[in-house]
């Protein structure tokens, strides 16, 4: 699995883009399987269009990679990562009606994402911070 934290940035700070489960019972990075065909970074960048409607620079792979996604409370699989800078949003994309999406804060990230992901997220904002 791949995914992307697309993030903007906001003055001197940065928000990050999330989306809602299918069920939308939880807050995620959009995230998805490579294609047998696919690149992992075109992976990446295709399932952030796919489920968040968002195009994006691909900037850094985390260093922290593999990380652990928990699709349920026995199955856990590995999802590589990536630092994606907001470009624009789509006017319609493929799961558009399935998911919610949003921007938010680093503080409010840390409380609705799963630790995996905050883990990930501290990654990218303490690398970006320095620019």
């Amino acid at each position: 699995m791949v995914g992307g934290i697309v993030y903007v940035k906001s003055g001197n700070d940065l928000k990050y883009l999330v989306v809602t489960t299918k069920s939308r019972k939880r807050w995620i990075f959009p995230k998805g399987k490579v294609k047998y065909f696919e690149l992992k970074t075109h992976a990446a960048l295709r399932e952030v269009l796919e489920e968040a409607g968002v195009n994006a620079n691909l900037n850094f792979k985390l260093d922290g990679n593999p990380y652990i996604y928990r699709k349920s409370s026995d199955k856990r699989q590995s999802l590589e990562l990536y630092a994606m800078e907001y470009l624009n949003e789509a006017e319609i994309w493929n799961e558009e009606n399935e998911r919610n999406r949003k921007w938010v804060m680093y503080n409010e990230a840390k409380i609705i994402l799963s630790p995996e992901l905050v883990r990930a997220m501290e990654e990218v904002n303490s690398k970006l911070i320095k620019y």
